[in-house]
């Protein structure tokens, strides 16, 4: 089983569970996790049509296991930003 945090889309009745994170296998994932917070941090719900931003749902994040882990399209929404490879001189 892998292990992911998740939050469930804000949307009345809409069941959608959105994954934010890829914590690892089961047997291997860490007991406490660092995650850097995109602010704001807007998911638009495949099954609904609404987006919203889950900036301040921390506190409702849940852990999933889901048989299966992510795809190579998989994008960590709580990952730290990319550093740009070099920084633009003056004049560039």
């Amino acid at each position: 089983m892998h292990l992911y945090i998740v939050v469930h889309c804000k949307t009345v009745n809409c069941r959608t569970a959105h994954v934010l994170t890829y914590l690892g296998e089961r047997q291997t994932a860490s007991v406490s996790v660092e995650y850097w917070m995109p602010y704001p941090l807007m998911i638009a719900c495949p099954t609904c049509g609404h987006t919203y931003d889950y900036s301040d749902s921390e506190a409702t994040f849940t852990q999933k296991e889901l048989p299966f882990p992510p795809p190579s399209e998989y994008l960590d929404r709580l990952a730290l930003p990319s550093a740009p490879s070099r920084f633009p001189r003056q004049g560039d």
